[in-house]
C-alpha cells in the first residue's frame, strides 16, 4: 500500500480509492469497515533511525489532490522536526541527568578523602575545595571560590619571607603542565597561622589539551613532624647517655 510504497520510494504515495487498490490487502480491509476511502503517505527520516511514515486518511474517494497533498506535506516534515528536536532534547536529558550522577559520584568521593583538594583556574583563582581542605583552612568553600590560592594560602616560604608566585611549584605546573611533588613547605590557615605541608599538584586539561589550571592534593604534616622531632631527641638522648 501507500506507506510500504513511500518507505520504499522515499516519497509521498496515495491512494485515492481502498477499494479497488490491489496493493492495499494488508490494510484495506480494516480501513474501509472504519468509513476511509482514500489514504496518504509520506515518508518520515530521523537522524540515525530507519525511515518511518506518517499516514493520513480520508472518507472520500480521490480526496488527495495537489493542494491536500503539499500541505500534508509539510505537516509530515514538521512533525519529522519536531520529533527530531524531541529526541535530541531527551537525548541532552539524559546526558545531563548521567552527568549530574557523576558529578554528585565525584563531590561524595572529595568530601571523603582526608587529603585536602583544591582546584585552581589558569590563573591560579580557587575553583573548589573539598571538605578536609575547608577544616585545615578554617574557611567554609563560598568565601574562597574565585580568590588567588597564592595569595591567600601560600604566600610565605617556611622562613617566613615572601613567596613570589613565580617561584611558586603550583604557579609552574599552571604554566608547564609539569606535576610536581613538594615537601618542606607551609600553607596558612584563616588566622595566618602556616602548618607544614607536602602536595602533589597536577594540571587540569581542556578537551584539546590545553592547560586550564591545576588541581592540588595536600596534607598537613605535623603530626608526622611533631613524631620526626621526637625520634630524633630519643635519638640524641640515647647517644648522650652511650657517651657517658
Amino acid at each position: 500500500g501507500p506507506i510500504a510504497r513511500a518507505l520504499r520510494s522515499g516519497r509521498r504515495e496515495l491512494s485515492n480509492d481502498l477499494a479497488n487498490d490491489a496493493e492495499s490487502v494488508a490494510t484495506r480491509e480494516v480501513a474501509l469497515r472504519r468509513g476511509y476511502r482514500s489514504k496518504a503517505a509520506f515518508p518520515l527520516y530521523l537522524s540515525g533511525e530507519p525511515p518511518r511514515a506518517l499516514a493520513f486518511f480520508a472518507r472520500e474517494t480521490g480526496y488527495f489532490q495537489d493542494d491536500e497533498l503539499d500541505l500534508l506535506n509539510a505537516v509530515a516534515e514538521d512533525v519529522a522536526h519536531a520529533a527530531g528536536v524531541y529526541r535530541r532534547d531527551a537525548q541532552r536529558a539524559l546526558v545531563e541527568s548521567e552527568l549530574a550522577v557523576t558529578r554528585r559520584h565525584t563531590q561524595l568521593i572529595l568530601e571523603s578523602i582526608a587529603d585536602g583538594i583544591h582546584g585552581l583556574d589558569r590563573d591560579g583563582r580557587i575553583l573548589f575545595e573539598n571538605r578536609a581542605a575547608r577544616q585545615m583552612f578554617g574557611r567554609n568553600g563560598i568565601e574562597l571560590i574565585g580568590l588567588s590560592a597564592h595569595e591567600l594560602i601560600h604566600h610565605h616560604r617556611t622562613d617566613g619571607t615572601p613567596y613570589p608566585v613565580e617561584d611558586c611549584p603550583i604557579h609552574r605546573t599552571i604554566e608547564d603542565g609539569h606535576t610536581r611533588h613538594v615537601e618542606g613547605e607551609v600553607f596558612f590557615d584563616r588566622e595566618g597561622r602556616p602548618f607544614p605541608v607536602e602536595y602533589v599538584c597536577a594540571p587540569l586539561t581542556g578537551h584539546h589539551g590545553e592547560i586550564t589550571g591545576a588541581v592540588v592534593s595536600f596534607r598537613d604534616v605535623s603530626e608526622r613532624r611533631r613524631r620526626e622531632r621526637l625520634e630524633a631527641l630519643e635519638t640524641d638522648v640515647r647517644r648522650a647517655m652511650g657517651d657517658e
